[in-house]
């Protein structure tokens, strides 16, 4: 999990947050198979495996960010022992967190302990360490390796679909799919692209045909999606119909793109084609009960 900070430091995050593969005590309650699995082997073979990725997490926080660590287990080892760990990292402190008392969690010597007679969930351990130093070196973030920019004046199949338009810079993937990005986070997604194998860069808009744009599912969910395109309000039952790739009868639908919304949430891209449409609700994702 990543907030804004300087490309200029190795240790890049803001905030790190390590949800730690565990032995999974605090889930037996509800899970067989977390129980069957419980060895004091596994136990230690969890802790250490922690170890080694609280050991590489710390390193990429930047000096004043945060480190979170979290468990789904009660076991001190993995607990306890990984968070006293951190504790004494000397460019770590522990950060203690303004929980509720109303909570019911039960607070550790660094950290919190939460258990199912006490919560309204199962068991789970949170603690949290601020960086208080760490080395900095100058990096110079380079360009996409992946994605090729593209120029302003080939970029007007965009504008209509994208909220402040101008805010954004578009990219094109080796496929062909349009994504966009804001301005101020470009230099920082560069950077971390020469660094991270899996880095889904920007938000996917969409794919050119010809010269124009055919708008990707994902775009409907966007924020940065333009608030006045042509769209349909439904009720209830048309809008489930939709989410499961049916065409319901919606009466005196326009022609071209609009969005099928419900209570005002963007669902799905329509095409009107004048005595019917076509929705374009990705099949993978339809409701199939």
């Amino acid at each position: 999990m990543m907030l804004k900070t300087s490309v200029n430091s190795t240790a890049f995050f803001d905030l790190v947050l390590v949800d730690a593969p565990c032995s999974g005590e605090g889930l037996f309650r509800k899970d067989q198979a977390a129980r069957q699995e419980w060895s004091p082997e596994n136990v230690n073979l969890c802790a250490a495996r922690q170890g080694r990725i609280l050991k590489s997490a710390k390193d990429l926080v930047a000096p004043g960010g945060v480190l979170l660590y979290c468990t789904c287990t009660y076991n001190q080892a993995e607990n306890d022992g990984n968070a006293q760990w951190l504790a004494e990292q000397a460019e770590l402190e522990y950060a203690p967190l303004p929980l509720p008392a109303s909570w019911g969690l039960e607070q550790r010597t660094h950290g919190y302990q939460a258990y199912p007679h006490r919560v309204k969930g199962e068991g789970f351990f949170l603690a949290a360490f601020r960086k208080t130093a760490g080395a900095t070196a100058k990096v110079k973030a380079r360009p996409f390796q992946r994605l090729q920019e593209i120029k302003a004046k080939e970029a007007a199949p965009a504008q209509p679909w994208v909220e402040q338009a101008d805010q954004f810079r578009i990219f094109a993937s080796e496929k062909g799919t349009w994504r966009v990005l804001r301005r101020e986070l470009v230099e920082d997604a560069q950077f971390l692209a020469t660094r991270l194998k899996r880095l889904e860069v920007g938000s996917i808009l969409g794919e050119l045909k010809g010269k124009q744009l055919i708008p990707a599912p994902e775009w409907a969910f966007q924020l940065s999606c333009k608030s006045d395109l042509p769209a349909v309000e439904l009720d209830e039952a048309s809008a489930l119909e939709v989410l499961r790739k049916n065409t319901p009868s919606i009466p005196d639908l326009p022609k071209g793109w609009l969005l099928a919304r419900y209570q005002g949430l963007n669902l799905a891209w329509l095409k009107g084609l004048g005595n019917r449409y076509n929705n374009y609700y990705p099949k993978h994702w339809r409701i199939r009960m």
